[in-house]
């Protein structure tokens, strides 16, 4: 076996993938969005949640609601300059009791673009 010398052979077994597709902004402030959720003959559920982290192909957000796996949402979020997204979307991931992964169904460029020149707060995660 050849060592890497920029891999070495033990901080390969001991580390963690990195999974991310794009880049994560955090916020210093928590973002409060509604997320909708579409449940089979029943009415659709608006539920508050913060967001906690931002792409453009998802976002964690934090809520008190417990979302069952893979429930299809709509996360409508609303940017300090006014305008409001409505982004179709899937719940992939949860992050203990309170924190979720959610991917959106087609990349936001836009909405990052918007985020980060109205929202001042925003760093690279």
């Amino acid at each position: 076996m050849i060592t890497d010398i920029f891999f070495p052979s033990s901080f390969e077994e001991d580390s963690i993938i990195n999974q991310r597709k794009a880049i994560r902004y955090n916020s210093s402030r928590r973002n409060k969005a509604i997320i909708t959720l579409k449940q089979r003959l029943k009415t659709k559920r608006h539920i508050h949640v913060e967001v906690t982290n931002i792409s453009s192909k998802g976002a964690r957000i934090h809520s008190r609601y417990k979302f069952p796996p893979n429930a299809k949402v709509t996360l409508n979020f609303k940017i300090k300059g006014g305008d409001i997204w409505r982004v179709p979307a899937k719940i992939i991931h949860q992050y203990g009791d309170l924190e979720y992964g959610i991917l959106f169904d087609t990349p936001q460029h836009d909405l990052i673009d918007q985020a980060m020149l109205h929202a001042k707060d925003f760093t690279m995660a």
